[in-house]
Order: structure tokens, then sequence, then C-alpha cells
């Protein structure tokens, strides 16, 4: 059961990290970058808005695969 728990958190911890804008590591990885490129911190107001709209956009892709896959189980 100890091995089960340390299985899932590590991978839930490496799942977090990866640069995808909603996930923790995304947004890590988006305020290093824009600080390395612009030299200045990124304001929560520019932060919101890229989360925001990667979070749109994933949803979409969300619903559409969903939506795929059902069409395929039902009508093949």
């Amino acid at each position: 059961l100890l091995m089960l728990i340390a299985v899932i958190s590590l991978s839930l911890a490496i799942m977090n990290l990866l640069p995808i804008p909603v996930l923790d590591g995304g947004r890590l990885y988006l305020t290093l970058l824009f600080h390395w490129v612009l030299r200045k911190p990124l304001t929560k107001k520019i932060e919101e808005r890229i989360v925001g709209t990667a979070y749109v956009i994933m949803m979409g892709l969300f619903f559409l695969i969903t939506f795929l896959d059902i069409n395929r189980f039902f009508l093949d």
C-alpha cells in the first residue's frame, strides 16, 4: 500500500511539472521565460490571460477528443 501511494505521488509530481501553462510547471516555465527574455517580472494580469487562454484551449481539445471518441465508438 505504501509503495502504491509513493508511485501515485511521484507520477502526480512529474505530471504537475510538465510545461503546460495550466499546470504549475507551465506557470514556472512561463514566469522564468518571460523574466529571462524581457528582463522584467510577469504581471499578474498577463499571467492570468495566458493561463486562462491555455485553459480554454485545453478544455476545447478535451471536449473535441471526447466527442470524436464517442462518435467513433457508437457509429463505427
